[in-house]
Order: structure tokens, then C-alpha cells, then sequence
């Protein structure tokens, strides 16, 4: 990143990490920074595996003492996935987007638990003209730790049973809306039966009423 800017505001600061929203004196263009100072959390962090990632990232990269992550607002640009669920999706196209919900965890299965944890988050994935997934990867941690248990599959679930009912786990109250295979496979990754996403990709496929 040029140094062509200005910072318009602090969005989140902690001891280890510091995040602003900027605009570009050049294009006017708003860009949020992220930096990262404290070395554990940037233990927890992988640049390439982050890049890899269909998100907003513009730059991301380590020095020798920190993590510089720049990214632009997807809300800008697509629509988050709860505003895409407030529509009238047909059964086609929730299990479309449940695909790739699924290959999305599948694919960031390797990273450390709490980036896994940040990343599933109904709030923080995007979704464009084609149904495509896009992940919000400016990331906030309020932590230097990584997490006692991996959520992936508790989160996995929820968003899935997002999908098909509009409305998001609580107090394991699972909604009679959802079909029964669709409503085994929440379950499942509730109590956490399946060994990878891609188990989950497995079983959604395989359903009666794929």
C-alpha cells in the first residue's frame, strides 16, 4: 500500500492490534488497515492460506514484529448473506449456497480454530450476483489466544440452518421448518459427528431430496 492516504477513524484497538478505516487521497476509495503487533496472535495467522481465500483483502503481509492486513468493505459491492437470505430462495438455491458454505469450511479446516471461528461467521461472509461466497477477512481479535474447541462444525450448522430457515441457532432450538434430511445433517455437525466439512458435503448430496 502507497502512503496516499488518510485515516478517517479508529475502528478497534486493543495492545496487540490496531484497525482504522482510510480513504485514499488518490481515489477517495475507503480501505481498512489492520495491524497486528502481538507475536501470538500472529502465530495464529497464515498470510498465504488468507489469500487464498475469495475476500477482500487488497494487501496482507508479515515483517519481522507484525501482520499488515489492508481490505476494502465488501458491503459496498455484494450483499452480506443474511441480506440474501431475506429473499425467497428457491430449495435449488439454498442447497447451492450450502455447498459452498461447506467447501468454504473445508477449505479454511487447516487454519488455527479461532480463525476458523471468525471466519464462519453469518456476519462476515458475503455473497454476490451469482451466489458466489465472498469472506470478510478483517479480522479482529480480542484475544492473543487460540480457543479450548473448535466451533467449525457448531458453526457450520448454524449457518446452514440459516439457510433454510431465515433465522440463526439458539439454545439448540432447531427450527420444524427445515426438511428432515437437512435437519439430521444440522444436527449432526451440532454434536459434531462428522470428522470433515466435506463429510457434510457428502451426506447433503447424497439426500433424498438433493
Amino acid at each position: 500500500m502507497n502512503n496516499n492516504y488518510k485515516i478517517i477513524r479508529t475502528i478497534f484497538e486493543n495492545v496487540f492490534q490496531r484497525v482504522m478505516e482510510c480513504k485514499d487521497n488518490e481515489t477517495g476509495e475507503i480501505f481498512y488497515s489492520n495491524i497486528i503487533t502481538s507475536q501470538k496472535v500472529i502465530n495464529l495467522i497464515n498470510i498465504p492460506e488468507l489469500k487464498s481465500l475469495p475476500s477482500n483483502i487488497i494487501e496482507a503481509y508479515n515483517t519481522d514484529d507484525r501482520i499488515y492486513i489492508y481490505t476494502k468493505p465488501l458491503n459496498l459491492h455484494y450483499k452480506g448473506l443474511k441480506e440474501q437470505l431475506s429473499g425467497n430462495l428457491t430449495l435449488k438455491q439454498q442447497f447451492k449456497l450450502t455447498e459452498k458454505v461447506v467447501l468454504l469450511a473445508q477449505s479454511i479446516f487447516n487454519m488455527t480454530d479461532v480463525v476458523q471461528q471468525k471466519i464462519l461467521d453469518l456476519d462476515r461472509i458475503f455473497v454476490d450476483e451469482d451466489n458466489g461466497l465472498y469472506v470478510d477477512l478483517n479480522l479482529i481479535f480480542e484475544q492473543e489466544y487460540d480457543i479450548a474447541d473448535n466451533e467449525t462444525f457448531k458453526r457450520l450448522g448454524n449457518i446452514i440452518h440459516y439457510i433454510f430457515s431465515g433465522t440463526e441457532i439458539i439454545d439448540y432450538n432447531i427450527s420444524d421448518t427445515i426438511a428432515p434430511d437437512v435437519l439430521k445433517i444440522i444436527v449432526r455437525c451440532l454434536t459434531k459427528e462428522y470428522i470433515f466439512p466435506n463429510d457434510v458435503l457428502d451426506e447433503l448430496t447424497g439426500s433424498p431430496i438433493y
